[in-house]
This record gives structure tokens, C-alpha cells and sequence, in this order.
């Protein structure tokens, strides 16, 4: 029963469209800060990755002086 439900529930997150987050620059307002926020934390906890890989993820969905503060932490 246990492997069944797990499957179930695997096979129904796929179905849901993937979280995509847009660019972000810094020059946004607060709200669009937090939306953009949780569709980011969405598609990192999604998936099974490294530390680095979140960074690199966090990286590709930056622009501007955002992307600028990232790079210093790589």
C-alpha cells in the first residue's frame, strides 16, 4: 500500500507544471521580490542537488547588480 501511495503521489507532482521563476534584476519591487522568491525556492527544492548547483541554479535566474553580488560569492 505504502509503495503504491508513493507512487501515486510521485506521478501526480509530475503532472504539475514546473515552478519557473523570472529574471531577476534587484530593481523590483518587494512583492515581486517574494513571488519571484517562492517560485525559485519551488524549483530548487524540487529538485536533488548540491549546494553548488542551487548557486548555479540561483546564478542562471539573476541579472543586473543581483547576478553582480551572486558572482562574488562563487
Amino acid at each position: 500500500d505504502q509503495i503504491a501511495e508513493a507512487l501515486a503521489k510521485v506521478t501526480q507532482l509530475q503532472r504539475l507544471p514546473q515552478a519557473k521563476p523570472d529574471i531577476f534584476t534587484g530593481e523590483e519591487k518587494d512583492i515581486k521580490f517574494f513571488i519571484w522568491e517562492t517560485a525559485l525556492d519551488a524549483l530548487i527544492d524540487a529538485a536533488p542537488i548540491s549546494t553548488r548547483q542551487k548557486l548555479c541554479l540561483l546564478f542562471q535566474h539573476l541579472e543586473g547588480k543581483a547576478k553582480l553580488v551572486v558572482e562574488q560569492l562563487q
